[in-house]
């Protein structure tokens, strides 16, 4: 499942990217968000531990994509890949026009010039492909990306079992932001 579904990924970016002139693929390490849970040990606290059968396919498909393919699989131990894109993506903006994919709304808070997102997106009538700059941040949250980790404050977030405020969720937060 896991090797099927990265490349299907794969052959939907070789159609929907004009050019790659680098690709890596980022994975949380095995350790977990050790560095996040140190800050906040509640982080995720809520989450069932992975399925065992999806953690062996995920090792094995990271060597296929790896050692058969040819795609660099990067992990930093400690952090979270969404660590380890921020700090890539602020290493290369300069002399690179990068490519975030990722469905997660919390890599918003990268986009700026050269920094784009790529989020995949399904309505009842279309799917594909949607690229976020700073703009497109703005239409798609209410605000821009400098303002994300402020918006995901304000509303929380279950999955990571982040806390926000009561009754505050995407469009209140967004009109707190804009007025203040």
């Amino acid at each position: 499942k896991v090797l099927q579904g990265l490349m299907n990924a794969l052959v939907d970016l070789s159609y929907n990217l004009p050019k790659i002139d680098y690709l890596f693929m980022v994975f949380d390490p095995s350790d977990g968000s050790l560095y996040r849970k140190s800050v906040f040990p509640a982080y995720k606290a809520n989450r069932p531990p992975s399925d065992p059968d999806l953690v062996r396919q995920k090792e094995i498909a990271m060597k296929i994509l790896s050692e058969h393919i040819g795609i660099p699989m990067i992990s930093h131990a400690g952090y979270e890949a969404d660590d380890t894109i921020g700090s890539m993506a602020y290493m290369l903006k300069d002399n690179f026009n990068v490519t975030i994919v990722s469905p997660d709304k919390d890599l918003a808070q990268l986009v700026q010039p050269n920094v784009r997102l790529m989020r995949k997106y399904k309505t009842k009538e279309s799917r594909g492909y949607k690229f976020l700059d700073e703009e497109a941040v703005y239409q798609s949250f209410g605000v821009y990306p400098k303002q994300i980790p402020d918006w995901l404050s304000l509303m929380g977030d279950v999955a990571d079992n982040l806390p926000g405020l009561y009754k505050v969720g995407e469009k209140t937060a967004s009109n707190l932001l804009k007025k203040y």
